[in-house]
């Protein structure tokens, strides 16, 4: 055909040619389309419409194909493309079963990892079980910028303080001072009303509302082995001097060569001194008066091992 082709809508065997052409587009090809040279439009005519009762002409325009194809090729020029190497955006659910390496990401709402642990604005939760913070132990977990870290040994660095509301079991408590705190206490003891009950000192002082002495749980109770001979392996407890006896040894092996023994009369001694005699480390420890009474005289015991912490310096 040698002329010009003007036709409402194009079919091909391959589908409509608008179509076609929406399908092939790109930004490239938009941009190496050659504007036609303008060509001389026709004055669009007006022709005039009897009409009974008007006075006027209704005018009817009539748009040539050229100007038609203009307009269409304007409008392409201002349609928005996304450029898919650089934005991405998917409006329905995407799942990848391969391995996926992202950069910066954003997550606007829940991440869950194997059905098993979210990550949200509320915090991190486990579903199935206890969650794990470097489960395999190859460093260790540092919290609020140093402020609370754990090293990879288990040691527990906490730069604040710390409120327990259950108990405390350990194999060992060392109290360091650093900075002075009321009266120089290193351990402070409250009840539950908050009154201060008991303290320590840095000096090793201490200070008790009330103190009881509580034996051993291996201690068993006097056996007599004697007239004047008892056996135990008690640090505190009761003893009785007979009538006419000027000593009670008693046999303990708690005794050492730096303990302390106090013995508290609780009977009539007819104004006799009880006092301790010997003691033998390992061994025993005996109390006597100077001279015998008529009567038993009942005491109490109580065995302290004193130790001193200067004697190495």
């Amino acid at each position: 055909m040698g002329g010009t082709l003007y036709a409402d809508e194009i079919v091909t065997k391959h589908g409509k040619f608008g179509d076609l052409l929406a399908n092939q587009i790109t930004t490239s090809t938009i941009n190496n389309i050659v504007q036609p040279e303008p060509t001389a439009t026709p004055t669009p005519t007006v022709e005039p419409t009897p009409s009974e009762g008007l006075t006027g002409l209704h005018p009817v325009t009539t748009v040539t194909p050229e100007a038609s194809d203009s307009a269409l090729l304007a409008e392409v020029q201002t349609w928005e493309i996304t450029d898919p190497s650089q934005d991405l955006k998917i409006t329905s659910n995407l799942k990848v079963l391969g391995r996926t390496s992202l950069a910066d990401t954003t997550v606007a709402g829940q991440l869950m990892v194997d059905a098993s642990i979210t990550i949200s604005e509320s915090g991190i939760n486990s579903l199935t079980g206890p969650l794990y913070l470097n489960s395999l132990g190859l460093g260790g977990v540092d919290i609020l910028a140093g402020k609370v870290v754990i090293t990879q040994s288990g040691d527990v660095s906490i730069q604040g303080n710390l409120a327990i509301g259950g108990e405390i079991s350990a194999a060992k408590l060392t109290l360091n001072q650093k900075e002075e705190s009321g009266f120089g206490k290193l351990l402070t003891m409250v009840n539950k009303e908050g009154q201060e009950v008991a303290y320590i000192t840095k000096e090793g002082e201490g200070a008790f509302t009330k103190l009881a002495i509580i034996a051993g749980g291996e201690a068993t109770a006097s056996a007599k082995i004697g007239e004047n001979e008892v056996q135990t392996n008690a640090t505190a407890g009761k003893a009785v001097l007979k009538a006419g006896l000027t000593e009670l040894t008693i046999h303990s092996s708690a005794i050492t060569d730096q303990t302390l023994i106090y013995v508290t009369p609780i009977s009539n001694t007819q104004n006799k001194v009880l006092f301790v005699k010997a003691k033998k480390a390992g061994d025993y420890f005996t109390v006597a008066i100077d001279t015998a009474i008529n009567s038993d005289i009942e005491f109490n015991y109580w065995l302290i091992n004193y130790l001193d912490f200067f004697r190495f310096s």
